[in-house]
């Protein structure tokens, strides 16, 4: 198996940070040991986010801490794993589900593996208004930028190390997981093989209406990121295919 690099974007995420990392980290050494890094990748938390994630970085040997600007560019001149994943902090895809991402990116059969919680089989439990936003927003992507992939903002998506390294000078956007959402289609767009894997949402989240309101107002701007964009993504992707 390749080495992993399984990245978590955070922000404001003291409740779930020390819990999430230690099933992480339980979950690696006995499927991925010795080939895998974690990276806390903190988008500005103003609570305890910080003070833990040094914390856990200091005492446990696979963990690095990242926080500042130009965080994705950190996250890769940082990487040194073959594969690079973003997951949701609270796990709530199912760790069943990443015994299903290494052989397609091995054997080359993909160079993106997308987690899609609309596909059929799919188990959803999540807080209501988080599930209403997630279809609209999924709704209003395909709608303006055509996805082929059903689920462009799932948290849980999977890179080859050297995929993602071509397409990111390239992205425009600044959140985490809006950069995942712009690469995904820089691959498609660009006709790179990307596997989508069904999986679950079943997320122990309870979101309070400010982490609505911001949740809203960051896919409104980093939508109209993607769009201003566009003409970039198309040059890239037309001196790419000729």
């Amino acid at each position: 198996m390749r080495s992993v690099n399984f990245v978590f974007p955070v922000h404001n995420d003291e409740g779930l940070l020390i819990r999430g990392i230690r099933r992480m980290t339980d979950f690696c050494e006995e499927y991925f040991p010795e080939r895998y890094r974690i990276t806390i990748a903190d988008s500005g938390s103003t609570d305890g986010t910080e003070r833990m994630g040094r914390s856990l970085a200091a005492c446990c040997k696979n963990v690095d801490y990242l926080r500042g600007p130009s965080l994705m560019e950190q996250i890769l001149s940082t990487n040194c794993c073959d594969i690079v994943g973003f997951l949701d902090l609270d796990l709530s895809a199912g760790l069943e589900h990443l015994l299903f991402t290494d052989q397609p990116l091995r054997d080359g059969a993909a160079c993106v593996v997308n987690g899609s919680r609309f596909r059929p089989f799919s188990v959803i439990r999540v807080q209501q208004s988080l599930w209403a936003d997630a279809v609209r927003f999924q709704f209003i992507l395909r709608l303006l930028l055509h996805y082929r992939s059903s689920d462009a903002l799932c948290r849980f998506k999977f890179f080859r190390r050297e995929t993602i390294e071509s397409l990111y000078p390239f992205c425009n956007c600044e959140s985490c997981w809006y950069v995942c959402a712009e690469l995904l289609l820089l691959a498609e767009r660009s006709h790179l093989p990307v596997r989508e894997l069904a999986v679950d949402w079943v997320s122990i989240r309870n979101a309070s209406e400010s982490d609505i309101r911001f949740q809203r107002a960051e896919f409104k701007h980093e939508t109209l990121r993607i769009l201003a964009n566009l003409r970039n993504i198309h040059h890239f992707c037309s001196r790419r295919g000729s």
